[in-house]
């Protein structure tokens, strides 16, 4: 700052030397305190840069991986990939527990082989949701499909089958098309899809327990 300051001002080859200097020491007096008003007002440049930059890193919180909840804290349980309850190559993820349920009525069976109301009951008990299924004692009239259970008043379970463990097969509830949902109550027969529905070409019943059976498609994509 100081080396710009002095070559403030004008300079004029033919003015004696005395005169020079004395132009220049004017010029400089007021300059200098301004800048120095400004420099203690003002932060540099580079502080504010570095502070900034400082403050806006962001942080990667890194979930823990587990096999099996005995890895995780008691707030949390192990939640597996493609819901395999442990039986794939990879590790699971640290999740932590809901700590409320008010989801709606939607069965779900369990890494330990038991139904839950609710995918979030099961996870609060912590527990994964078993992607085969497998669960005893499933509710009236929902076909288990999965993890899941399809209530057979308006779902089918759909199928896709899969060669290998990871990723394994596919199950989804869909809904059942107006034409399965008999006006009588009745239940419903695979003539009652659609020609281009998906996985028509093997469709059957699916027993429940002690209710209405419903339906699956199946296929191989």
């Amino acid at each position: 700052m100081r080396a710009r300051l002095r070559t403030v001002g004008p300079q004029t080859a033919n003015a004696p030397v005395n005169e020079r200097r004395h132009r220049a020491t004017a010029w400089s007096l007021p300059l200098l305190a301004a800048a120095a008003i400004a420099c203690r007002s003002h932060p540099s440049t580079s502080t504010s840069t570095s502070t900034s930059t400082s403050t806006s890193t962001p942080t990667h919180d890194h979930t823990p991986a587990c096999h099996s909840n005995a890895d995780c804290s008691p707030s949390a349980y192990c939640r597996f990939p493609h819901g395999l309850c442990g039986r794939g190559p990879r590790a699971g993820s640290c999740l932590p527990r809901p700590s409320a349920c008010h989801d709606a009525y939607d069965p779900v069976c369990a890494c330990d082989g038991h139904v839950y109301p609710t995918a979030c009951d099961a996870r609060a008990a912590g527990l994964d949701l078993a992607v085969d299924g497998g669960c005893r004692g499933g509710p009236p009239s929902w076909a288990p499909c999965g993890a899941h259970y399809c209530d057979v008043r308006d779902r089918y379970c759909e199928i896709v089958l899969s060669d290998v463990l990871d990723p394994p097969t596919d199950y989804a509830c869909k809904p059942l098309p107006a034409s399965c949902r008999p006006a009588d109550g009745g239940a419903p027969t695979c003539a009652c899809f659609p020609k281009d529905t998906r996985c028509l070409s093997f469709c059957g019943p699916i027993a429940t327990n002690g209710g209405r059976p419903g339906l699956h498609l199946t296929c191989r994509l």
